[in-house]
Parts: C-alpha cells; structure tokens; sequence
C-alpha cells in the first residue's frame, strides 16, 4: 500500500504545476537506484507524467536549474527528451517539499533494448541520435550560474583525470578492508567482488598508464549525457523516442557518452563497436584522439566499475533487496575484466 504522506506530498507539489486534475491522478513510485532520488510516474487520464524529488542537498539547485535549460535547447534541437514544467506562480522548473527539490515532467513513451534485442536499424537511430546531441551540445551557451557545469571549452579531458584519481586512491591498504569487508556479504557477491579485485591488481597499473599518456590532452567540451546507457536509451518502432536521467550531464568529452553507451550494449564486441561508431560519424565526425579517448574511458570504466560495487558493500550502502541486480551487474564486470 503506498504511503499516504507520500502521496500528500506528491498532490501539493503537482498542484503548483499547470496539470490536469491532481484528484483524478494515480501514483506509482519507481526505484531510483542508489542517488537517494524519488521519481513517481503520474497518471492523469491520458497524460502520463515523471515527478522527479531530487534530495536536498544533493546537486547544486543552480546545476539543475541550467540543467532544465540545456534540455529544453535540446528540445528545441528536436532531440527526444524530457522537459521539465514551470509553476505558474514561481516561474520555475523546481519546488522545494519535505526536503526534496521537485520536478515533474512528461513521461516518455519506448521501451529498453540489449544487444540481443537491438536491431541494426534502432542501432543506427541511436548512434545518429547521439551525434546530433552532441553536435547540438557543442553550440550551448550556459547563463553564468551554470557555466562550471555546462559551459563550453578546450581543455584536459575531466574524466581521465577523475579516473586516473581513483587508480591511485585504490591502493592495498583500501583493497584488504573491501576484502575483510566481504567475508560477511552474500556468497555471490563475495566470490564475483574477490575476483574483481584480484583482476583490478591485475590490470590497474596498465590501464593508470593508458589515462596518464591523455591526462594532457587538450580536447574540445560541452555537456555530455555522462550516464547514457542502455536502460537509459527508449525505443519504439525502431527510431529513438527517449533519453532519460540527465543528472549527471555537465561538460566532458564526447567519449564518456560513447563509452559507457556501446560498453553497455555490446561489452566486447568489437564488430558491433566499429559498425556503431561508424554510424555516429555519419553525423559527427570522430578524431583519432577521440578514439583513444574512447578506449581508454572504456576499459577504465570496467577497470573501476566493480570497485564502486565492492566500496558500496563495504559501506553498507546494498540492501537486501539490491542483491540480486548487484549480482547481475558483478557478473558482466567480472566477464568484461577478465578481457582486459
């Protein structure tokens, strides 16, 4: 049964917002990971809509208020995403409830898809799509409050430097405490997080040297999705119909979108890789460098993606009933680090 308080809180945020009949709306709340987010999804007659609570504090009010901006440019770039409502009253895209900032915003339609589903024509959708964001991206023009987030510029790669911080901070001392840490968990989760470390003392010294050789390199960037992946990609009749969860967009390379994005779809598959990279470059051209990029945020982030699931353990921060998706998720981790 849902709680009633939620649903109050829900009613008085909805009514401030240019909706249809908050009475006649039903609510369904959906799991929002591990951020510590609520997101609700809406029903009013045929209007569906997301009422995203983002905790406060989390981001900063003013990263996600040009966050809202940037999606509706976006919008305006004909690219399919979801534009969060104003208030009437406000004139904003957020309201402050119970310790939430909230949004809400239309529910888009599609359906996921993996690699055994995915069609070479939704492929190929997705890959251009991803190249006219990023080509729309490049010409944004933050306000001032939102420049340190979504501002354009030529500089190091931010996501190599913050990956090449983590390599060093994972150092034997924190990897025995994840290991002491384990001798409680589950067994799954305890045999696949053993093997993950014992692979990242395998592989992490080459894969630190492949982020030094491009901690330099100057790189055009301009806001990036940054958690594109495949859950996060909506289909329907084999086009595009949604990119969804923007939160953690701000300025990056190009290669963090591609990387997490063809990683989650194909993992190792290197036919695949070159067929989609090929399509986005049908739209927005690729340099060498951007390809070293790539490879190189993509190998770290399956060097460094299991150690997030060790260090959530180790801080208690799984419940009982997230054992079963971590599990899933150590499964392809520990598959794609032993191709390293």
């Amino acid at each position: 049964m849902k709680d009633q308080n939620d649903i109050s809180v829900w009613r008085r945020v909805l009514q401030q917002f240019s909706l249809p009949s908050v009475a006649d709306m039903t609510f369904e709340e959906v799991s929002a990971g591990f951020s510590g987010a609520k997101i609700v999804c809406v029903s009013a007659g045929d209007e569906v809509y997301a009422l995203r609570g983002w905790p406060n504090p989390s981001l900063p009010r003013q990263r996600i208020q040009e966050l809202h901006r940037y999606l509706s440019f976006l919008k305006i770039h004909e690219l399919p995403v979801a534009v969060p409502h104003i208030c009437l009253q406000s004139h904003a895209s957020l309201i402050e409830e119970s310790g939430f900032l909230w949004q809400v915003e239309p529910w888009l339609d599609g359906t996921t898809k993996d690699k055994n589903s995915l069609t070479t024509t939704e492929r190929q959708s997705m890959m251009q799509t991803l190249a006219k964001l990023h080509l729309a991206s490049s010409q944004y023009v933050a306000l001032d409050a939102g420049q340190e987030w979504f501002g354009t510029r030529h500089t190091t790669v931010p996501a190599i430097r913050e990956r090449l911080s983590l390599t060093r901070k994972w150092n034997d001392a924190r990897i025995q405490k994840c290991c002491d840490a384990l001798e409680f968990a589950p067994v799954d989760i305890r045999d696949l997080s053993k093997l993950i470390l014992e692979l990242y003392r395998q592989y992490s010294l080459s894969i630190a040297g492949e982020l030094q050789q491009l901690s330099n390199v100057i790189c055009p960037l301009f806001p990036c999705w940054r958690d594109l992946w495949r859950d996060h990609v909506l289909f329907e009749n084999e086009k595009v119909t949604g990119l969804i969860d923007a939160s953690a967009t701000r300025f990056d390379h190009v290669g963090t979108d591609l990387s997490r994005l063809l990683g989650s779809f194909f993992e190792d598959d290197k036919e695949q890789w070159k067929l989609a990279l090929e399509e986005y470059s049908e739209v927005r051209q690729l340099t060498a460098t951007d390809l070293a990029i790539i490879n190189a945020l993509d190998r770290s982030s399956v060097l460094l993606s299991g150690m997030t699931w060790v260090n959530r353990w180790e801080q208690r921060r799984i419940s009982e009933s997230k054992i079963a998706s971590v599990v899933e998720r150590l499964v392809v981790i520990e598959r794609r680090m032993s191709q390293l």
